[in-house]
């Protein structure tokens, strides 16, 4: 827990500090941060800073400044850095789901099932389910759920997740 705290606060400083400047090329600048040491700006410098992950000049999938995720670099994601990752990922489902009153109306369990599709196939994806998304605001689950159920997302996931999903929809409570 504590290694989660500081590489938060560690996160929320630089990134809070940080003047994201993008020059012409889309790349951010060393001497854009703020509040980065001496190293972390020579590192940002030479290094470079991307948000997608790309390969780099040796072949190696690097995503974020120079951190190398394949496998033969052995750093690839701490378990912090995923839930850290993962943790964003709902807050933003959820900022882009709150607008909608088929999602706003429903109780806790229902809310977490759209988040999940959100999460697992994206909000533009998502919001084409209109059959199942109009059942959810209509509260008719057993048609909603059987839309999710009838669609190529289900085959895609599996029937393991698509039908916990689905129960969680229809019943309104964890499954």
């Amino acid at each position: 827990m504590r290694i989660w705290s500081i590489l938060l606060s560690r996160v929320k400083r630089l990134l809070i500090s940080a003047i994201l400047v993008f020059a012409t090329c889309g790349t951010l600048q060393a001497k854009r941060f703020v509040d980065a040491s001496r190293l972390e700006a020579a590192i940002i410098q030479n290094e470079g800073v991307s948000s997608f992950v790309y390969v780099d000049i040796v072949g190696h999938y690097t995503v974020g400044i120079g951190r190398n995720l394949d496998k033969r670099g052995n750093n690839g994601l701490t378990e912090d850095e995923m839930l850290y990752l993962l943790r964003n990922d709902i807050r933003r489902c959820q900022k882009s789901l709150e607008p909608y009153q088929w999602y706003s109306i429903q109780n806790e369990p229902r809310k977490d099932a759209l988040i999940e599709l959100c999460f697992n196939m994206g909000m533009p994806r998502l919001l084409k389910f209109k059959n199942t998304l109009r059942f959810m605001g209509e509260r008719n689950y057993d048609e909603a759920a059987k839309h999710l159920l009838m669609s190529k997302w289900s085959k895609q996931v599996g029937p393991t997740r698509s039908k916990k999903i689905s129960e969680q929809i229809r019943r309104g409570r964890y499954v």
